[in-house]
C-alpha cells in the first residue's frame, strides 16, 4: 500500500543531475586533525564539507533529491 502511494506521488522524469554543494563547516580544538574539509574560493562560505546530490524532476516540476552523499576523505 505504502509503495503504490509512494509511486503516485513521485514520478521520475528523464531529466537527471547530479551537482555538489559546500556547507559551511568550522571543526574546532583536536577535531582539526581528523575532520574533512574543502576550500573552494567560488562558493558563498569557501571553507566547509562538501556533498554530492543526486536530483531528478517530476512530472509535476518539482526537484526531488534522492540521494546527498558527503566527501568524508581527509585532505592530504
Amino acid at each position: 500500500m505504502l509503495r503504490a502511494s509512494w509511486q503516485r506521488c513521485i514520478t521520475p522524469t528523464e531529466l537527471f543531475s547530479v551537482d555538489e554543494a559546500l556547507f559551511q563547516y568550522h571543526p574546532k580544538g583536536a577535531q582539526k586533525a581528523t575532520c574533512p574539509k574543502r576550500y573552494i574560493p567560488r562558493k558563498p562560505h569557501p571553507n566547509g564539507l562538501i556533498c554530492y546530490q543526486a536530483v531528478f524532476k517530476t512530472y509535476q516540476n518539482l526537484p526531488f533529491v534522492f540521494d546527498i552523499e558527503p566527501d568524508v576523505h581527509k585532505d592530504a
